[in-house]
């Protein structure tokens, strides 16, 4: 028999996801209303784990992410039909 003590288990994934313009982050909407952002470190990505946004509120349901033209804001998307924009 085995014991588990203090086990987390999170059941969360990417919905969606979009490459800065500049090639130097990318970021990923989560299930759980959450966009993370990965920052580009030498060769490989990072999470920003000071940076990331929270706003929408119908779990599981956005509808994407993308960056506008210039890179410098983030639009995302969910199944109530809200837009939020992000600097």
């Amino acid at each position: 028999m085995v014991k588990l003590l203090n086990v987390l288990i999170q059941n969360i994934f990417l919905i969606a996801t979009a490459v800065n313009p500049s090639g130097l982050n990318w970021v990923g909407q989560q299930s759980n209303n959450l966009i993370i952002v990965y920052d580009k470190k030498a060769e490989n990505f990072r999470m920003n784990r000071k940076k990331n946004f929270k706003g929408h509120v119908s779990a599981g349901y956005a509808c994407g992410v993308t960056f506008l033209a210039d890179g410098q804001i983030l639009a995302s998307g969910d199944s109530e039909g809200r837009v939020f924009f992000w600097d």
